[in-house]
């Protein structure tokens, strides 16, 4: 059992429910290869095009802020954003209750609003896949989406303005940016 050793012994051995894990994985990665089929195509509703399909290309309307949305799929009620977890998708939260990652509900609403500045239509869900388990939808608003877009841009003009400020100073700049504790 020593812990460098651990790496020879073969995960059906040392992994609780290891033969139900490998088929869940292989059924999720099943699914996702069915959607990789579908790239990023243009859909109609009411007048309003919207883009399908995996790893979907969006960005502020300044260009400045971007990201890849795993999954954007058609519903009756309007597009359906979809991003794909291998990890632990729960955190403690306050009175220690099990909740979703603040980073990727977080993550959700920027994709959001950088669908909504791509495409000029809204998603009518978010959701988190879990490598695990039943999708974890986001709740979300237009307007924290928004700011939130507008809080990434704000970050990322900081941070370039400080790499410009630096001048070729090294240590000014990680004066600046980096702040690491003992």
């Amino acid at each position: 059992n020593n812990e460098l050793e651990r790496v020879f012994v073969p995960l059906r051995a040392s992994v609780n429910g290891y033969e139900v894990r490998r088929i869940q994985v292989i059924m999720r990665a099943q699914e996702i290869a069915e959607n990789v089929t579908r790239r990023a195509t243009v859909a109609k509703k009411e007048d309003a095009s919207y883009l399908l399909g995996c790893e979907v290309p969006v960005a502020s309307a300044d260009g400045l802020v971007r990201g890849r949305i795993d999954v954007v799929l058609a519903s009756g009620n309007g597009p359906v954003l979809r991003d794909y977890k291998s990890g632990s998708i729960f955190e403690k939260g306050p009175r220690r209750l099990t909740q979703l990652k603040e980073a990727y509900e977080t993550q959700l609403r920027i994709y959001a609003g950088l669908y909504f500045y791509t495409t000029g239509v809204w998603p009518s869900r978010l959701e988190v896949i879990p490598l695990f388990g039943p999708p974890q939808e986001v709740a979300f608003n237009k307007e924290g989406c928004q700011r939130l877009v507008e809080e990434a841009r704000s970050i990322l003009m900081e941070m370039n303005e400080a790499i410009e400020d630096a001048n070729g100073y090294p240590l000014r700049l990680q004066k600046r940016l980096a702040q690491p504790s003992p």
